[in-house]
């Protein structure tokens, strides 16, 4: 992929009746900036899409958005190019979303039972109308779903993975757009049976999302997701055939009746789920019109404030931190990955809006990749009108059916292992059971295309060398980490790794340890390269990073002070 190109936008700008007011934030292929409207002075956010190999995917979301309008859905406002003479970006006009991310909201506001189930309620209205109008958004997931300040409603945004009825196919390999650990038991049996099939395309559909919303219910109930996903055949055999802990088991404050709703979106077979996201949704509204008491209990403790660490020193300056030889003057920040996670400046070209909240942002994730296929052009987007080209058929595939000795097996497991525990300890114990993270740690492969060049070329990195990092902003101290993507953001400046660059890649949880595989950089620029780098002890100089005292299976803390390693291959 060609680095994403930052469009040269100040503060004061004029785009087709709008002000430019601040950037917002970046992605894998779009850059959002925050503007207002000179005839109504109302905010929105306008994404710019570079033309060429992100067009495609900025004319498809041009496409889903205008067959959208909800409450509970972002809206297109409007379009166009700019600047006008050359037609270097596609821009669309999108509803400035003032709020948090699903995620971010629950870890402040530590909802019950009855108000999950709201946020829950709101998104599963929108997608009864986007599936109604034959649009599957295909990367359901908390960073995607934002908590509007003022109504408190969830709104499902970032519609730049979906699909339509009929859209051209514009995305290589077997999987749409998405993120692994809300990949339905189907799409992965998909990936089993057709291993060697270099044909073969799964389509994702209305149940697809519907099981990524139940890993959502299961996170708010619980915060955890139901199975940790790498990409082995054990951790995949595992969601094809392996029931998860009921929610209510893991979490007792969580309604039993809410906790078998939850379980119906994650069925194994899509024919088991609910039929469809208005199905959802009417039950949703029995269950909360029938809730008692026990619904208004919030399903989280708030966690005690982490008490600094003894004898660490303080902050060190900027000139110390640049003249730092041993560490290398890496030093980042953890990130909130999601919408408008990305909170650093443009080049210093924009001042970056201080508002701790979501809204309508570029996706954070790498660049799908475009076939040859051009899509049809905005003008020609509108939802009369029919492309030519499908998508591979529907691949419907039955559900193996699990033995009911296995199944009975694993509650023996379960009720043995935990015999004699109630309350927190019985919780914990079950938390500790089950599959939150892989067993053991991620198995090697190969760096991204490029990684090895980019970092000891444009990077100027040395492969085997460790940079210092500080992975939390009050340097000092536990920080608490959770499986999946993150964004570092580095402070102070080391070789191309400049100051506010931006890391991206994943934590792997298992026990004892957790394991970090950082695969792009996104410069202050905009510009976009791969790298191949991982977590590391500082102390011990040892793979990975050991888990600090104080951590439970709902609070898992690492030090603040560790490296990063460049390397030609994950370990």
């Amino acid at each position: 992929m060609k680095p994403r190109r930052l469009p040269d936008l100040r503060p004061g700008t004029e785009i087709e009746g709008m002000v430019v007011q601040s950037f917002l934030g970046a992605g894998g292929y779009g850059t959002v900036y925050l503007a207002r409207q000179m005839n109504s002075g109302r905010l929105c956010a306008v994404k710019f899409i570079p033309m060429g190999s992100a067009e495609a995917w900025g004319q498809r979301e041009f496409a889903i958005l205008l067959r959208l309008q909800h409450l509970n859905l972002v809206s297109l406002g409007g379009w166009g190019y700019w600047p006008e003479e050359r037609h270097e970006y596609l821009w669309l006009r999108l509803a400035y979303i003032p709020g948090k991310t699903l995620d971010e909201w629950a870890w402040e506001h530590h909802p019950d039972a009855w108000t999950a189930a709201g946020k829950i309620l709101g998104v599963g209205r929108g997608l009864a109308v986007a599936h109604h109008a034959q649009v599957v958004h295909r990367d359901v997931k908390e960073a995607n779903i934002l908590v509007r300040e003022g109504d408190g409603e969830a709104v499902l945004v970032d519609f730049g993975a979906g699909h339509y009825a009929r859209a051209p196919t514009i995305t290589h390999g077997m999987f749409p757009p998405g993120t692994l650990e809300y990949r339905s038991p189907e799409a992965w049996r998909f990936r089993l049976e057709h291993a060697h099939d270099k044909g073969a395309r799964y389509r994702a559909g209305p149940a697809d999302d519907l099981y990524a919303l139940g890993v959502v219910l299961y996170w708010l109930l619980t915060w955890r997701h139901p199975f940790g996903v790498t990409e082995d055949e054990d951790s995949i055999r595992a969601i094809i055939e392996t029931p998860p802990l009921p929610p209510h088991i893991v979490n007792p404050r969580v309604p039993k009746a809410l906790s078998a709703v939850c379980l119906k979106l994650l069925e194994k077979s899509p024919e088991n789920r609910y039929p469809s996201a208005v199905a959802l949704c009417e039950a949703l509204e029995t269950l909360r019109a029938q809730a008692d008491d026990t619904w208004r209990v919030p399903l989280q403790d708030r966690p005690r404030p982490q008490q600094r660490r003894e004898g660490l020193p303080r902050w060190p300056s900027g000139k110390a931190l640049r003249r730092s030889v041993l560490w290398g003057g890496l030093v980042l920040g953890s990130v909130v990955v999601g919408w408008a996670a990305l909170r650093s400046t443009s080049s210093g070209l924009l001042p970056t809006q201080g508002i701790a909240s979501g809204r309508e942002v570029a996706s954070s994730g790498p660049l799908p990749e475009a076939d040859g296929t051009a899509a049809t052009p905005p003008a020609a987007a509108a939802p009369s009108a029919a492309s030519t080209q499908d998508d591979a058929p529907v691949n419907k595939q039955k559900t193996d059916r699990i033995s009911d000795d296995r199944k009975q097996k694993a509650k023996v497991a379960t009720r043995g292992a935990c015999a004699g525990l109630v309350g927190v300890a019985l919780q914990a114990c079950v938390g500790a059971q089950q599959q939150v993270a892989p067993k053991r740690p991620p198995p090697p492969e190969e760096c991204p295309p490029g990684a090895v060049e980019a970092m000891t070329g444009r990077l100027g990195l040395y492969i085997g060398d460790d940079y210092g990092t500080i992975v939390n902003r009050e340097y000092g101290g536990p920080l608490t980490v959770r499986e999946g993507e993150v964004t570092f953001s580095v402070w102070g400046d080391h070789e191309g790794l400049v100051d506010k660059t931006l890391v991206l890649g994943r934590l792997y949880l298992v026990p004892g340890r957790v394991y970090g595989r950082f695969t792009r950089v996104i410069l202050p620029t905009g510009e976009s390269y791969p790298v191949c780098m991982e977590l590391w002890e500082g102390s011990d100089r040892l793979l990975g990073s050991r888990l600090e005292k104080g951590s439970t299976p709902d609070n898992v803390l690492i030090h603040s002070l560790e490296r990063l390693m460049a390397v030609k291959r994950f370990k």
